[in-house]
């Protein structure tokens, strides 16, 4: 599950150390994007009581079919 962290920039999460995500000297900053394993459900909702994330959802992707100059040729 991934989360996004949207507290004070420049802090560490001793949670976050304890279950092995980051390392002690790491720091998060506003908007970092933080990947929790499912199998960790503590930490997962330990994560969701905290006011300092919140569920990230990842934005799907569009991708507009190209129409082939052979296709309009074709049509001609």
């Amino acid at each position: 599950m991934k989360f996004k962290y949207i507290g004070q920039s420049g802090v560490k999460d001793l949670d976050l150390v304890v279950f092995k995500i980051k390392k002690p000297d790491e720091i998060i900053c506003n908007g970092d994007i933080i990947e929790i394993p499912d199998a960790e459900k503590e930490l997962i909702n330990r994560i969701q009581v905290n006011g300092n994330y919140e569920v990230y959802n990842e934005p799907k992707k569009f991708v507009k079919p190209k129409k082939d100059k052979e296709d309009k040729k074709e049509d001609k």
